[in-house]
């Protein structure tokens, strides 16, 4: 009978330590994907703007090209 009942204290303390084990690594495994996460959306977030900033350059160059010949065309229909 008392060897039974060790027995099954045994069991009962090895599930709570794979229990604890488990919930340790789940924690673990939490983080590194929440840091992960901020990682990868900081590197998007830098990315996005620099391209932003690329397309506004263009469009800011175009927009000033088109000023440039609608000045001249003006100049041209006045003078």
């Amino acid at each position: 009978m008392q060897v039974e009942e060790t027995e099954v204290q045994r069991e009962r303390e090895l599930r709570s330590q794979l229990a604890r084990q488990a919930a340790a690594h789940s924690d673990h495994v939490k983080e590194v994907l929440r840091v992960q996460q901020h990682e990868l959306q900081t590197a998007f977030n830098v990315r996005l703007a620099g391209l932003v900033d690329r397309e506004r350059t263009a469009l800011q160059q175009k927009v000033a090209g088109w000023t440039g010949r609608m000045e001249g065309i003006d100049k041209a229909l006045a003078g």
